[in-house]
């Protein structure tokens, strides 16, 4: 057993609670991104009212690297990218706007990227990985967001049944969705894709999820010959 991380869980915000609760939502997002870069502080930890302390377990870790090699493994056939297939059903479609080519030294595999249209008003966007490497166990293969005000409708997961077919020409059977542990939202969307749930991972520190505040992830295994 080995420590990973003592979190000052408030920070300074029983300080300044009305202020925090007085914080429109782009304020609070300012200050989210300033307390999860201090929250790991020691000179900051001691005015925080709580705190959290994550130890690794070592056979935990064992079990996530045996995961990691078993999705490694899938097979994956990447001999350029397609022709797109109409990606549609009866109220939204994808627009392809970007293939982007694997970066080896960074570690990234090709990507599709796509608009997620509902007539002729985009109302989000979806990507789609195709490879498997320990980053993608972290980050998945399938990412998405939808608008603020066009949430609530399904539409996320309607984009994300639209994907099989894309997926499936490079011999993929299996996709990994990942999320924020809070992220209650997305986590609804893998379950109504029918999406099973692996466990909670602590993000890597090299991964770039880390970097941008995520310290935990849930992992989900999508099986696109499974109701699709």
């Amino acid at each position: 057993m080995s420590r990973l991380h003592y979190v000052a869980s408030d920070g300074y915000a029983h300080c300044m609670r009305e202020a925090v609760d007085a914080m429109d939502d782009m304020t609070f997002e300012l200050y989210m991104r300033y307390h999860f870069a201090t929250c790991e502080r020691e000179d900051l930890s001691g005015i925080s009212s709580h705190a959290l302390d994550i130890f690794l377990n070592e056979d935990n870790e064992q079990v996530i690297q045996n995961d990691i090699a078993y999705y490694n493994a899938l097979p994956c056939v990447f001999d350029g990218f397609i022709e797109l297939p109409e990606l549609s059903d009866e109220q939204i479609h994808l627009s392809c706007t970007s293939k982007n080519p694997a970066i080896p030294e960074k570690k990234w595999v090709p990507s599709y990227e796509f608009t997620i249209c509902k007539g002729n008003v985009r109302i989000g966007d979806i990507s789609l990985r195709i490879g498997y490497t320990d980053g993608l166990f972290y980050g998945g293969q399938v990412g998405y967001n939808i608008d603020k005000e066009y949430r609530g409708n399904g539409y996320a997961v309607r984009a994300c049944q639209l994907l099989p077919p894309v997926a499936k020409a490079h011999g993929m059977k299996k996709l990994l969705i990942t999320n924020r542990h809070t992220n209650i939202a997305s986590r609804r969307v893998c379950e109504k894709l029918g999406a099973r749930f692996i466990r909670v991972v602590c993000t890597p520190e090299w991964s770039d999820l880390y970097t941008e505040g995520r310290r935990f992830s849930c992992i989900f295994e999508w099986d696109i010959g499974v109701g699709v």
